[in-house]
């Protein structure tokens, strides 16, 4: 078995293995604090399916691309979710895919033991010093269960700091724990990674892709016959596309580790303004969609889209908006523009069933000046 191959290379040695040794080994093994270390880590609660492919793949190009290691990690506390032979299978598929370690359960490194039972004084420690945190309070969350077993989120900053996780680029449905992780961080005393959040991949209805549906996972496909290098490909274009217009389609492995994959987002913040702050009609975006799209008739064309309205949800309003440029014979964009302009000013931004709902009702009258 896999595991008794793991657990012979990186043997547990609780009276050795705390926190402060720990992080102590894993800064005297760094050359750079600025060196990029991402991981992967995993559940063994079943095979790997085309999303975890796709966080791991990101975090190891990611990895490739910035000069940096790719770590694996075994996130296995919650006994009750285990599937028997899933970490084996899990390693098969991502070295099928050519998606190989540089430091993990399976080849070792300076940052181990690289699978979380294994990792128990650790935590112990951790939660210890939390204890005498001065903002530690009876009602907070739960961080070690009954069983010796640490929550997933302590267990996951604890971890990511032994083991100087620089980046951490994981799905989107873990952004609301992310300020509990920062709180832990600031109580803890470690300094904070760089967090990503990417989009989920999502069925025809928008639903989530999950385990228990079928054609999810990789071995699935790779037992229907097709290439690890198509797979790879099909799924690094997945939320991503190489900078520069540039419209390549095929990508072997060694193209997709040259091209920056992770990037901040400038323009999030400027378009949050309006949510805040009055729209600013007097910008130069501002002054070229008013040229364009407003005239005379825009106040009638307004007070059309919203007369019929019995609230101001995107499910009532989009209809309304189609049904307004229809009876007028307008492309939608004529109808659409216009109402951005009052609401935001700007050309770009959230969807327009968004935008209204959360500006609110009397926002949204004010700057379409309906009130």
């Amino acid at each position: 078995m896999l595991l008794s191959r793991l657990r012979s290379r990186v043997p547990l040695r609780p009276t050795a293995l705390t926190l402060r040794s720990c992080s102590s080994h894993a800064a005297d093994s760094d050359n750079s604090e600025s060196t990029v270390r991402v991981r992967y880590a995993p559940s063994p609660t079943g095979y790997l399916h085309l999303g975890g492919l796709r966080t791991a793949l990101f975090n190891y190009l990611f990895a490739k691309s910035s000069g940096g290691q790719f770590i694996l990690r075994i996130e296995d506390t919650d006994k009750t979710r285990q599937v028997e032979g899933s970490v084996e299978a899990l390693v098969n598929s991502l070295k099928w895919c050519g998606v190989e370690e540089d430091e993990g359960p399976n080849v070792g490194g300076p940052h181990g033991p690289y699978i979380q039972s294994q990792r128990l004084p650790i935590y112990k420690e951790a939660a210890e010093k939390l204890i005498e945190f001065e903002h530690a309070g009876i009602d907070d969350q739960v961080l070690m269960k009954s069983d010796g077993y640490p929550t997933y989120h302590l267990a996951n900053v604890v971890d990511d700091h032994a083991m100087r996780i620089s980046h951490v680029i994981r799905g989107e449905e873990w952004l609301p724990s992310t300020p509990k992780h920062v709180i832990l961080y600031k109580a803890l005393g470690y300094e904070a990674p760089t967090w990503a959040h990417l989009g989920l991949l999502l069925n025809e209805d928008r639903s989530k892709l999950s385990k228990r549906q079928g054609d999810v996972a990789v071995e699935d496909f790779r037992d229907k016959g097709f290439i690890p290098s198509g797979l790879v490909n099909f799924v690094a274009l997945l939320g991503w596309n190489p900078a520069g217009g540039n419209n390549q389609e095929i990508f072997q492995m060694k193209e997709l580790e040259k091209h920056e994959r992770v990037s901040a987002l400038p323009e999030f913040g400027p378009l949050c303004v309006p949510f805040f702050t009055e729209p600013n009609l007097s910008s130069s975006i501002a002054q070229d969609m008013k040229a364009k799209y407003i005239d005379e008739s825009t106040p009638e064309l307004v007070a059309d889209v919203c007369a019929n309205l019995r609230s101001l949800s995107d499910e009532e309003f989009t209809p309304s908006i189609k049904a307004v440029a229809k009876s007028r014979k307008l492309g939608l964009k004529k109808v659409l523009m216009p109402i951005r302009y009052y609401l935001t000013g700007m050309d770009v931004g959230a969807g327009l069933g968004d935008t209204i709902e959360l500006l609110g009702r009397e926002t949204v009258l004010r700057r379409l000046k309906l009130e």
